[in-house]
């Protein structure tokens, strides 16, 4: 029997209930029936105990789970069960067990190994079971040395040194088609983020079939709970027993989360979210005081802000070389993850300025505090720049810190230091996010504004000719806005000189197969003050197709003949929506993360002595999620093909997901229209 837990001991003092009298009964064949009351029956007295054992295995249930009957599964899971037992001041104890049948090699490299993740400040976990069974049957303890406990590794780029984060992982060997994997791991809370209470959000989805998956919270009956089922429909068992209660969420036959380009993913999944917590400003008031004490400055660090705000008249001139200076020159880099609200509490701001570097919560508290310095009205919040946060419970669901700065008009905008090459403050991914302001008197879940397309747009100008033998000599000069001008200039400072002009050689493959990046120039892309332009002069030898005649009958015309470039690909960002639009139909939205938008002009001198009998038709569709023009004239030897498309929300539900395929077939089909000149006339 392994050490008393908290947990245990709350029992034995509390008077808990029994856990099998509440779980729920499915309803499948009665001999699932059976079998799946005996295995939950005998997981849950194991869970509530402790026990480093399981019941028997449920061989004749795992011989019925075949491929034939899941002809579109790597793996099915048997059963999830999560029990978290709580007690008063927030310290928690949670048991899982998973039993998991593998179907294919896919299968079995997504089970061959599990992943938990805790950090040592908050909690430490436990492995209680962990087995094989062969598809005959037969039992395989994984032994000690299979299950590993190290440090969390690093990953290519990473810019985090969490020494006091681990893994705990097992590792199943002699895994065999058909085989299945069972095990219970234990996590123990000894600090919760926040005293005297609990949050939670659960998934109810998988990437595999789930017969069934049930979660439960056994806590103090004193405790208050608030909860929202979201994205589907759960069955709930509650009960009140003594001085304990036990609430019991399932599911059951749960088909497998089938994955769409583009799709928002956690919004697409069935979620529990569960809490105790009664309103938003508690977050908001919790979060400024955990905050309040790291923000004195030291005489070196008062220093510095005066220095640099040395030339600011105004109050907009003090935020912008404020940002600048933490965006650039604090690095966005973690080697600590140490006090009792690691994660959440930043570092003090004068130790981070002395440092250099911290992450988003440091930068964060450090630009507040020089703010405010200055006379600037600045806060410290919580986001999540990667999705939706739900408002309608305070579940935390961030993982992000930026900066709010309040008006004189009481309006807020928001800034994000860790943003780095951005000129914007923040960044068009974390537009349209939920947003919560730490104040002292406690704020309710905001949103950050959603910026017009045109914001986040790509102006290119095209300036060439094209000569008599069909080869083409020009100019492209690309003008980036917003998160446009944000995602080329990171590109441009973290490559080398080689690399950039791979990458530009590539994007002029528009021209076609030919392409050659002659110069390219650019301003500097370290300078945030100016706006980055880059100039690509470029060559493409056989750029049209020329067809002479044959004969030298005088009344024969030469033809040249061309497309213009695929504005929806390469330089033109529109390669994302075509592969978002991939699938005929689909279930789930499409999710861009922020408004974008392209504005291309194209100025084509032609050559002497041709004149223009065809060029592609016109095209105008506006939706209101989204539209898109394109017009080609000439005039005397000047073709001209302007054409604009915009993305003026991210977020296309799926009954607009027919339109824009719609659009984007019909810029394809125009991108296949040639223009056409004949000999024999002049345009001059």
């Amino acid at each position: 029997m392994p050490p008393t837990e908290p947990g245990q001991e709350m029992f034995r003092k509390e008077g808990a209930f029994d856990f099998v009298t509440t779980l729920p009964i499915f309803t499948r064949s009665q001999t699932e029936i059976t079998m799946t009351r005996t295995i939950r029956l005998v997981s849950a007295l194991a869970l509530l105990a402790g026990a480093a054992s399981a019941a028997a295995p449920p061989i004749a249930l795992l011989k019925t789970i075949t491929l034939d009957r899941y002809p579109d599964a790597n793996a099915v899971v048997v059963f999830d069960s999560t029990l978290v037992t709580l007690q008063a001041d927030g310290r928690n104890v949670t048991r899982r067990h998973k039993l998991v049948k593998i179907l294919t090699e896919q299968g079995k490299q997504q089970y061959a190994t599990t992943w938990d993740e805790y950090c040592l400040t908050y909690s430490r976990a436990e492995v209680r079971l962990a087995r094989v069974i062969s598809p005959d049957g037969r039992v395989t303890n994984v032994s000690r040395k299979d299950i590993v406990d190290v440090a969390a590794p690093l990953w290519e780029g990473s810019k985090f040194v969490l020494p006091n984060v681990r893994v705990k992982s097992i590792q199943f060997p002699g895994l065999a088609l058909g085989s299945s994997v069972e095990w219970i791991t234990v996590d123990i809370m000894h600090n919760p983020v926040m005293d005297g209470q609990y949050d939670d959000e659960q998934y109810f989805s998988s990437r595999n079939p789930v017969l069934d998956l049930a979660y439960t919270i056994d806590a103090p009956a004193t405790m208050k709970f608030r909860w929202l089922v979201k994205g589907g429909s759960l069955d709930t068992s509650f009960a009140t027993r003594g001085r304990r209660q036990r609430m019991t969420w399932s599911a059951h036959d749960v088909p497998r989360l089938v994955y769409e380009p583009l799709m928002p993913y956690r919004e697409s999944m069935t979620r529990l979210l569960v809490c105790t917590q009664p309103d938003w400003q508690t977050w908001s008031r919790w979060y400024y005081d955990l905050c309040s004490t790291q923000y004195d400055i030291d005489s070196t660090l008062a220093r510095a802000v005066d220095s640099l705000t040395a030339g600011a008249e105004t109050e907009d001139a003090k935020v912008r070389a404020l940002y600048n200076f933490v965006n650039q020159r604090i690095r966005y880099v973690e080697t600590s993850y140490s006090g009792r609200k690691a994660g959440y509490q930043p570092e003090k701001i004068s130790l981070t300025f002395e440092k250099r570097y911290g992450v988003c919560r440091d930068k964060a508290a450090l630009l507040v505090g020089m703010l405010r310095h200055v006379g600037v009205d600045a806060y410290i919040t919580l986001t999540n720049p990667g999705s939706q946060t739900d408002a309608e419970l305070p579940v935390d669901q961030f993982n992000h810190a930026t900066v709010a700065v309040r008006r004189p008009d009481s309006s807020l905008y928001y800034l994000d230091p860790t943003a780095e090459n951005s000129r914007q403050y923040l960044a068009a991914s974390e537009m349209n996010r939920g947003v919560l302001v730490a104040t002292e008197e406690g704020d309710d879940l905001r949103y950050t504004p959603l910026i017009p397309a045109d914001s986040n747009r790509l102006e290119v100008s095209i300036d060439d000719t094209l000569w008599a033998d069909g080869s083409l000599s020009g100019a492209v000069v690309l003008t980036p806005i917003g998160q446009q001008e944000f995602g080329l200039r990171s590109m441009v400072l973290y490559l080398p000189p080689l690399k950039q002009k791979q990458r530009f050689e590539n994007y002029l493959r528009v021209f076609g197969p030919g392409a050659c990046l002659d110069t390219m120039t650019m301003t500097d892309p370290r300078d945030l003050d100016q706006p980055l332009v880059i100039r690509l002069h470029f060559s493409v030898p056989d750029f049209a197709t020329v067809l002479a005649p044959k004969s030298k009958v005088a009344n024969l015309r030469s033809t040249i003949r061309f497309t213009l470039p695929k504005a929806g690909n390469g330089m033109f960002t529109g390669s994302v929506l075509s592969w978002a639009s991939t699938m005929p139909v689909r279930k789930y939205d499409v999710d861009i993360h922020s408004t974008m938008a392209w504005h291309m002009i194209h100025r084509m001198t032609l050559p002497r002595g041709f004149r223009t009998v065809f060029v592609p038709d016109p095209l105008a569709q506006t939706h209101d999620r989204f539209e898109a023009k394109s017009a080609t004239s000439t005039e005397g030897r000047l073709l001209t093909n302007e054409a604009w498309f915009r993305l003026k929300d991210p977020l296309v539900p799926v009954a607009e997901y027919q339109n824009l395929r719609n659009l984007l077939a019909a810029t394809e089909e125009l991108e296949r229209q040639h223009v056409m000149l004949k000999s024999g006339g002049e345009n001059d």
